[in-house]
């Protein structure tokens, strides 16, 4: 803070690294208070200020410090991507690089701040200490000697370094315990529902009867789950695609490891339109061929070394594919908004491979966080509409896959290809021998 402040005063286009400082601190403070979270270090002076468990507590630290992270990354690259002459650099009188290197400064003097309320293990604390530290002087040491007009040099650096801040930041952001940060139970979420009574999941406007938008429809039974929607494990997004009609397909394919789902849907069934009281009873809606099925997967899973209900997310390569494609991404970008044809036809193919992203985002299987994925989804936004993705294929395809009536994605390719017997024959469709032809269709 010494060093910031003599800086400033030497040069005064320096407070811009102020103002990012304060800037990510308030981002803090936003994204905590989204989840009823707050600041704070643990010692025995201030166990009154615990609002949540330690262990949630310093885990929504964490993920509120690693977001900071990329808001500030994204938003360095933004102004990377500008010209001298753009509008928004003239309006603040400095040059892109400036800009973006004050956003970086201002930041990781935050993250070393932040730090001390996040208590990762000590090695891992202390070289995550030293990186910021070293950063933080190389950085100002170079605003402070080349000022506002002499980074241009600097550029190509200050790319790859944002280039491999954002890979830590997404690689610790898919790190972690499959539980959602901000829930507020100190107990295993779906351990802690399975013990709730009925009086707790039930609201009094359960006593009049339920139209059926607001209800889920499970192997023909239906059940309301309004009060479970914000504690759903897997988030609200999720659980909300079922809401209105059948769902029975995404309920089985979407916990196929556990019991656990059962237990808790008993909880929420509806008779004559009114809640009922919970059920011990499985019921007989068990397919002996899929818990067959089921079983033997995770058996080979874990012959793989691979846990069927922790090693859920993206794996190392994957997450280092989202990363460099969206990179590539931002930069093509860049070059397309100057008016560059390569640029403009890169940014076209890289905005078709970033649906990857929204593909598996879709599926919440990038992360085990549910936020991580939400945000995941809008990597299809250069494709189609999230939502409209949402309910048209992670829900009608993957629930009625290949039924003419019911199945949106059999109808994509009418034009070129015919992929269901329903479909009438066409001269066109005798090209599909030819898999050059299928690839372009």
């Amino acid at each position: 803070l010494a060093l910031c402040t003599i800086l400033v005063k030497r040069q005064n286009e320096l407070i811009a690294v102020f103002f990012s400082f304060v800037s990510s601190f308030g981002m803090a403070l936003v994204l905590l208070s989204l989840g009823r979270g707050t600041i704070w270090r643990p010692n025995s002076e201030n166990k009154s200020r615990i609002s949540l468990s330690t262990q949630r507590q310093r885990t929504a630290n964490a993920v509120t410090k690693n977001l900071v992270g990329l808001l500030n990354c994204v938003a360095s690259l933004l102004f990377l991507c500008c010209t001298k002459d753009s509008g928004v650099i003239n309006s603040i009188s400095t040059t892109p690089e400036f800009a973006a290197l004050s956003i970086l400064t201002g930041y990781l003097a935050f993250d070393l701040w932040y730090s001390a309320s996040c208590y990762p293990p000590p090695s891992a604390r202390l070289l995550s200490v030293w990186e910021d530290t070293v950063t933080l002087t190389v950085f100002l040491v170079v605003l402070a000697r080349e000022g506002g007009n002499g980074l241009g040099s600097f550029r190509g650096k200050l790319e790859l370094w944002v280039g491999y801040k954002v890979v830590r930041l997404v690689l610790d952001l898919s790190r972690g315990n499959s539980h959602n940060v901000f829930d507020h139970s100190s107990s295993p979420p779906t351990q802690h529902f399975a013990e709730m009574g009925p009086r707790e999941m039930q609201s009094k406007s359960r006593l009049a009867p339920i139209g059926r938008d607001n209800l889920w429809t499970v192997h023909g039974k239906d059940y309301d789950l309004r009060d479970f929607v914000d504690r759903h494990p897997g988030g609200k997004e999720a659980i909300e695609l079922g809401r209105g009609r059948d769902c029975s397909a995404m309920f089985e394919s979407y916990h196929p490891f556990t019991e656990q789902h059962r237990i808790v849907l008993q909880k929420y069934e509806l008779v004559n339109g009114k809640s009922n009281g919970p059920r011990t009873e499985k019921g007989s809606d068990l397919d002996p061929f899929y818990e067959t099925l089921k079983e033997r997967v995770a058996n080979a899973l874990r012959e793989n070394g691979l846990d069927p209900n922790l090693d859920r997310a993206s794996t190392l390569s994957r997450t280092a594919y989202y990363v460099l494609i969206l990179s590539c991404l931002i930069v093509s970008a860049s070059y397309h908004v100057r008016g560059s044809i390569r640029g403009a036809f890169l940014f076209a193919v890289f905005g078709w491979l970033i649906g990857a992203l929204g593909h598996d985002g879709g599926h919440f299987a990038v992360s085990r966080r549910p936020f991580v994925n939400d945000l995941s989804l809008w990597g299809i936004s250069l494709l189609c509409n999230p939502v409209m993705w949402q309910h048209q294929h992670t829900y009608a395809h993957h629930s009625h896959t290949n039924d003419y009536d019911h199945d949106p994605d059999l109808h994509h390719f009418t034009v070129f290809l015919r992929v269901h017997r329903r479909f009438k024959h066409d001269k066109i469709y005798g090209l599909q021998r030819n898999a050059v032809f299928v690839f372009f269709a």
